[in-house]
C-alpha cells in the first residue's frame, strides 16, 4: 500500500514574498514620514511666523499619508486573504486525495478479504465433492461421478411413484404435482442425507455469502459458482429446492439464476420447470 502523507503547509517562498512586501511598505511609510517631518522642521526654523501655516500643511500631508496607509493595509490584507484562500483550497485538495486513496485501499482490502473467504468456500465445495463415495448395486462411484448415480436413483423413484399413483388414482403420468415431486425427492434425500446434506448446505452458504457482500460484482462470483456444478448436480439442485430441505435456498436460486444451464434431458420431466420463476433460468 502506498504511504499516506500529511497535507503540506504554505510554500516557503510564498511566505517570504508576503514578509518582503510588508517590509517594503513599512520602509516606504517611514521614509515618507521622515522626509515630510524634515521639511516641516526646516521651514519652522527659517520662518517661525509661518509655523501655523506649515504645521497645517504638514497636518494635511500626514492625513493624506495616513489615508494612503489605510489603503495600503486594505490592499495588503486582500492579498493575504487571497493567498490564504489558495492555501486552503490546496490543503482541501490534498485531504480529498488522501481520502480517495484511503477509500481505494479500504475497498481493496475488503475485496481481498472477501475473495480469500470465497475461494476457501469453493475449495471446501470441491473437497466435499471429492470425498463423496457410495456403493449402489454393482457400482462404487466416487467424487463427481456420484451425482450421476444419485440422478439415476431419483429417476427410478420418480418412475415408481408415478406408476403407483397412476394405478391408485388414475392421474396422468406426466402431471405429478409439485408436492408429490417434493415427496419423491424427500424420500431420496432421507436415504442419502449423510452424503448430500453437507454438499447442499455448503452451496447455500456460498451463495448467501455472495448476496450479503456489498460493492462487488455478484454476478461474476455467481458465474464462478455455477461453473463448479455439473449437469447432474444442477438437476439434483433443481429438485432439492422443491423439497423441505431446500425451500429456503429456492429464492436465491431464482434470484441468481443458478439453474441457467440446467438441461431438460437431466430433469425428471421438462414440464417441472413451471415450479420455478423464469428468473431461475436466466
Amino acid at each position: 500500500m502506498s504511504e499516506l502523507r500529511a497535507p503540506q503547509g504554505p510554500e516557503p517562498h510564498a511566505a517570504s514574498e508576503r514578509e518582503w512586501s510588508l517590509w517594503q511598505i513599512f520602509a516606504v511609510v517611514i521614509g515618507l514620514v521622515l522626509v515630510i517631518w524634515s521639511a516641516v522642521f526646516a521651514l519652522f526654523q527659517r520662518n517661525t511666523t509661518n509655523y501655523d501655516q506649515s504645521f497645517n500643511g504638514a497636518n494635511s500631508l500626514f492625513s493624506a499619508l495616513a489615508f494612503a496607509g489605510v489603503i495600503a493595509a486594505i490592499v495588503l490584507q486582500r492579498r493575504e486573504l487571497i493567498l490564504q484562500r489558495k492555501e486552503l483550497e490546496e490543503t482541501r485538495a490534498v485531504l480529498q486525495r488522501q481520502h480517495d486513496q484511503l477509500e481505494a485501499q479500504t475497498h481493496a482490502f475488503r475485496k481481498q478479504n472477501f475473495e480469500t473467504t470465497f475461494f476457501s468456500l469453493i475449495n471446501l465445495h470441491h473437497g466435499i465433492v471429492t470425498s463423496m463415495q457410495l456403493t449402489y448395486l454393482n457400482e462404487s462411484p466416487t467424487g463427481r461421478e456420484c451425482s450421476r448415480i444419485f440422478n439415476s436413483i431419483l429417476r427410478q423413484k420418480h418412475t415408481s411413484h408415478r406408476t403407483t399413483r397412476s394405478s391408485e388414482k388414475n392421474i396422468r403420468l406426466q402431471n405429478l404435482y409439485e408436492q408429490e415431486i417434493a415427496d419423491v425427492y424427500l424420500e431420496f434425500y432421507n436415504e442419502w442425507q449423510s452424503i448430500i446434506g453437507h454438499y447442499f448446505r455448503n452451496l447455500d452458504s456460498i451463495v448467501r455469502f455472495i448476496k450479503e457482500r456489498e460493492n462487488i460484482d455478484r454476478q461474476f462470483y455467481i458465474r464462478m459458482v455455477r461453473a463448479q456444478l455439473s449437469s447432474f448436480e444442477l438437476a439434483l439442485l433443481f429438485y432439492n429446492c422443491l423439497s423441505s430441505p431446500g425451500k429456503g435456498f429456492k429464492p436465491l436460486v431464482e434470484e441468481f439464476a443458478l439453474l441457467k444451464t440446467v438441461e431438460d434431458i437431466h430433469l425428471l420431466d421438462p414440464s417441472h420447470r413451471k415450479f420455478y420463476k423464469q428468473a431461475a433460468f436466466g
